[in-house]
């Protein structure tokens, strides 16, 4: 009895050791998953970025065109197909990466940050008028726009707008996760900042500890005139550089 008591305890102290081990490893598995969830991010970003430039050699240089400004559109900076807008040449109702996927030249699954928890913005769902990606002959009647867990420019030239060019600076930034709604922003991407795709083909990730892009403006500048200018101020100021 005396030796099943001593391998109790015996066993009882390995258990609290691996239990120890347990909570000293969890953050930093935690954090290499994440990491890991980062890497693919500018993975996807790059690849877009190639579709992008693509797409700009077999039209005159012109990148693809992005939702126009309008105060009255508010899912517009996110929305990459609309019901309600006007079919154009070619592109129909899709705009930006949307139009990319359409058309295959990339996978629809590479508009969706894996870091990305903001409910029902994912890839094949739909909630009321929103939700993420579904081929055009699969999507629900409902659904009033497809959306994507990235930005892509509109305000090239701000406050007049046009789609970037080729001869656009390279180092300019044209798409990067969602950054101008306070329930959409770094909180639900990579906490510490943005992965930013640049003209030229190559991804980085913008540090934002302090949440200072997610907070300007009162972290929710995403609707008015105002509000696409202040996203200029970010691609063309933070992420840029300028």
């Amino acid at each position: 009895m005396r030796r099943l008591g001593f391998t109790l305890i015996e066993l009882l102290v390995v258990v609290a050791i691996i239990a120890l081990l347990i909570a000293i490893l969890l953050p930093s598995l935690s954090k290499a998953r994440e990491q890991g969830k980062r890497i693919v991010c500018a993975s996807n970003l790059r690849q877009t970025m190639i579709a992008h430039i693509g797409w700009a050699g077999d039209h005159h240089g012109q990148f693809v065109t992005s939702q126009p400004i309008d105060p009255t559109a508010g899912s517009g900076i996110f929305a990459v197909w609309m019901r309600t807008i006007p079919k154009l040449p070619e592109i129909g109702k899709f705009r930006a990466h949307g139009v990319l996927a359409d058309q295959e030249r990339i996978d629809p699954k590479m508009m969706y940050c894996p870091s990305w928890t903001y409910p029902y913005i994912q890839y094949n769902e739909s909630y009321g008028n929103g939700g993420g990606w579904f081929a055009p002959d699969e999507l629900p009647a409902s659904q009033q726009w497809i959306q994507s867990s990235y930005h892509y420019r509109a305000t090239f030239d701000a406050p007049d707008w046009r789609p970037a060019e080729l001869t656009d600076r390279g180092s300019e930034a044209i798409m990067a996760d969602a950054f101008s709604h306070n329930l959409r922003g770094v909180d639900f991407h990579h906490l510490e900042g943005y992965n930013v795709a640049y003209l030229d083909g190559h991804a980085g990730f913008y540090l934002d500890s302090q949440y200072e892009i997610r907070d300007k403006a009162g972290g929710n500048y995403y609707v008015t005139d105002a509000g696409f200018i202040i996203q200029e101020e970010v691609w063309r100021d933070d992420f840029s550089g300028k």
